[in-house]
């Protein structure tokens, strides 16, 4: 008996539900056969009776085009169409909402629950005018829609989330090491986190992380007369409690969400110090100092 085997030519073939299929198989089942059956079935649509009998270097090389397949680092797509819908990514990251980023950056690490990310990041479009467009407010019970949403978009949005996140840091890492006056590199994006690895220690199963984390925002003081002894004539409590909170949101994360569970895990209680006035730029925050512990996967033998 023929087998039909339609094989996807690249990522945009391929679903974001798909995807998270196969990523639940995987991670409950470690038998490769199994696997390479189940990778078959769903990404090629294929029943599993049809699978079993295809001849064995056949399956082969399909897995191996596969596997090629998403090792590929698609680039960004701002607009596309699913269902007859058109949809864009958010014009303006700078101006995204504290709901919007709290979700984005729950679920962006979460591929079970990816289609959340990614309708935070892809709106439909409400108007357009050549290559500008306006998308609609964010709902989040519009959340399953994106689950079609292909592979080559997914991959290519969360590249870019991580390029741009190790430019901020780099941003970060120039500012705190050169002397600023207040407000003179008006490129910067505030508010700031920054990163030090102090050491890592090499234990017998894991690698202990020491590291410090600073949460930062530039202090603006007004000129208006002073009403309140305690806030004063500036933002500085404010930018220390925002700054607490983000702190203490990373460390439960460690804790008890997505990061522990993917062996990024919290050694001990953290120390937080606030600063007030540090570097040139008059900047306010807190100073975290955290062990984190991670599996070693280095063996002697």
């Amino acid at each position: 008996m023929k087998v039909e085997l339609i094989v996807p030519s690249d990522l945009s073939e391929i679903t974001l539900k798909q995807y998270q299929k196969f990523l639940k198989l995987q991670d409950s089942n470690e038998d490769s056969y199994f696997l390479q059956c189940k990778m078959i079935e769903i990404f090629c649509n294929l029943e599993a009776k049809n699978v079993r009998m295809l001849k064995v270097g056949d399956a082969n090389k399909v897995v191996e085009v596969l596997n090629n397949m998403f090792e590929a680092k698609p680039d960004l797509t701002r607009r596309f169409k699913i269902g007859g819908v058109e949809y864009g990514m958010i014009p303006n990251l700078d101006d995204i909402s504290l709901g919007e980023y709290i979700d984005l950056d729950t679920y962006i690490g979460d591929w079970q629950n990816m289609q959340i990310a990614m309708n935070v990041l892809y709106r439909p479009i409400e108007k357009s005018i050549g290559n500008k467009y306006t998308i609609v407010e964010y709902e989040v019970d519009a959340k399953e829609k994106l689950e079609e949403i292909p592979m080559d978009i997914v991959l290519g949005s969360i590249f870019f989330l991580y390029n741009l996140g190790i430019e901020l840091s780099m941003v970060m890492v120039n500012y705190l090491e050169q002397p600023q006056t207040a407000n003179s590199m008006h490129q910067d994006i505030f508010p700031l986190a920054h990163i030090i690895v102090n050491s890592v220690s090499v234990e017998e199963q894991a690698l202990r992380f020491s590291i410090t984390i600073l949460a930062c925002d530039i202090v603006d003081q007004t000129k208006d007369l002073t009403t309140d002894r305690f806030t004063g004539n500036t933002n500085e409590q404010d930018i220390l409690n925002t700054q607490l909170a983000v702190l203490n949101r990373l460390i439960q994360r460690l804790r008890m969400g997505q990061l522990h569970q993917d062996m990024y895990q919290l050694e001990g209680n953290p120390s937080l110090e606030p600063f007030m006035d540090r570097f040139e730029n008059q900047l306010a925050g807190w100073s975290a100092s955290i062990d984190i512990l991670i599996y070693n996967d280095i063996y002697i033998c």
